[in-house]
């Protein structure tokens, strides 16, 4: 090809040309939800501890399983496998969590705790490996890491080299086309914790804040897939369905 010819007579690296370009580049994803969970997206959800990370991200994947609305707004495409790395809860409040949820999400949800998983190391390339030779087996469509701080410790989440390992890990999990969902928490002046390189490398951000008369709002203070959705104010529920988040 044109390109080859042009690739060999300069060495080992050359510009792809605009048309070039234009026949390979692929089309946009399509959507699970709004614009901005997409398959090989990174969304970054933080919040104070307690403030409902952990409800948001299993009501999500409720949704996403059996397709009904998700904080009022609907789902785009249902997935038929997801997957919940969880490092901080004990196993009876994870059931607790999964308590009423759908058959769809509970017949495709995989689970890996520290507690049932006690060899789970995704710091070291050996654990790295593991985990992406079971993802290419079980193929799930969504990832949710349950948190940060508890399945990567730093001693200093503020330093930018840290955070990029964990970028790394996660952009070889993206590039299979699983959309990841990284579960973290804010700082005292409401931010995310730690570098700025998190916000950085994430396509979109999910930002909980806590009302005064009990309502959560969902902000978007970053958001590149898409224009910014609006905030929007849910509450906390807890029905026969478990515990969800209700649009107001």
């Amino acid at each position: 090809t044109e390109y080859a010819r042009q690739e060999a007579a300069a060495g080992d690296l050359w510009p792809l040309s605009g048309r070039m370009f234009m026949e390979i580049a692929p089309e946009e994803p399509f959507r699970y939800f709004m614009d901005w969970l997409r398959p090989g997206s990174l969304t970054l959800v933080f919040a104070p501890g307690g403030k409902g990370k952990s409800v948001f991200a299993i009501d999500l994947l409720d949704s996403l399983h059996c397709g009904v609305q998700f904080l009022g707004r609907d789902i785009s495409a249902v997935v038929q496998n997801s997957l919940l790395v969880d490092g901080e809860m004990p196993l009876w409040l994870i059931k607790k969590r999964l308590d009423g949820k759908s058959p769809e999400m509970i017949d495709g949800l995989g689970i890996i705790t520290k507690e049932t998983h006690s060899g789970l190391s995704l710091v070291d390339s050996e654990g790295q490996d593991e985990f992406l030779r079971m993802l290419d087996e079980f193929l799930p469509q969504i990832v949710v890491f349950d948190n940060k701080v508890t399945l990567w410790p730093m001693e200093d989440e503020n330093a930018v080299a840290e955070w990029a390992t964990i970028m790394e890990f996660l952009a070889r999990i993206r590039a299979r086309d699983i959309a990841v969902i990284l579960i973290h928490h804010a700082n005292k002046s409401g931010g995310a914790r730690g570098s700025s390189a998190a916000l950085d490398l994430c396509d979109t951000a999910v930002e909980l804040k806590a009302e005064d008369d009990g309502v959560l709002t969902v902000h978007f203070p970053k958001h590149r897939l898409g224009s910014t959705p609006a905030p929007i104010e849910v509450e906390i529920e807890n029905d026969v369905m478990g515990l969800r988040l209700v649009a107001r």
